[in-house]
């Protein structure tokens, strides 16, 4: 009888040093987790400003004639938990979106809430830069790009401890796909 008492105690001490145990792993876990930040960019829109090409109709910026323009709109929204800092952005180099296209000019950039500074934004041929800033969360960007050809966004960052994605509207998904059938069937 009392080893089989010795054997309980035993067991329940032991069952309550695991919990314990556990316990202080999950504390621990989410104690020196890194922080949730997370940046998502969002194409809302690529629309061609002329349906089919025309010899009477042309399109020009600025005095340069752009053969195939097209408008690209885009949402950057910092959607974690916690603040995407300046030091966030390792070595204070931006974020870039690439067209695979030229950009000719930024048409439309605004921030919401309107009381926090849009960060400095500026074009490097085929790329849309965002230089560091601090993104709260919540914080949006909409930016509207004029390019040169049918961009296709991609986005390539040096953030450190932030998600990064890059994401496609439904009716933009519609969009691509129709648009790659039809270059298929055109083939």
């Amino acid at each position: 009888m009392g080893s089989s008492l010795f054997n309980a105690a035993t067991l329940t001490i032991g069952l309550a040093a695991l919990a314990v145990g556990v316990l202080a792993a999950i504390y621990a876990r989410r104690a020196l987790s890194l922080a949730k930040r997370h940046l998502e960019v969002l194409v809302v829109q690529v629309a061609p400003i002329l349906a089919a090409a025309h010899d009477k109709f042309s399109v020009s910026y600025d005095g340069t004639r752009i053969n195939s323009p097209h408008v690209c709109s885009l949402k950057i929204q910092s959607t974690g938990k916690h603040a995407i800092g300046s030091v966030q952005f390792d070595s204070s180099k931006p974020i870039e979106i690439h067209f695979g296209v030229p950009v000719v000019e930024t048409l439309n950039a605004a921030a919401t809430p309107n009381e926090i500074p849009l960060p400095e934004l500026a074009i490097i041929g085929e790329r849309l830069q965002v230089f560091p800033s601090v993104l709260a969360p919540g914080y949006i960007i909409d930016v509207s790009v004029l390019t040169d050809g049918q961009p296709e966004p991609s986005i390539s960052h040096h953030l450190v401890d932030t998600k990064v994605d890059l994401a496609v509207s439904r009716s933009q998904v519609q969009r691509i796909e129709s648009g790659h059938s039809a270059r298929v069937a055109r083939s």
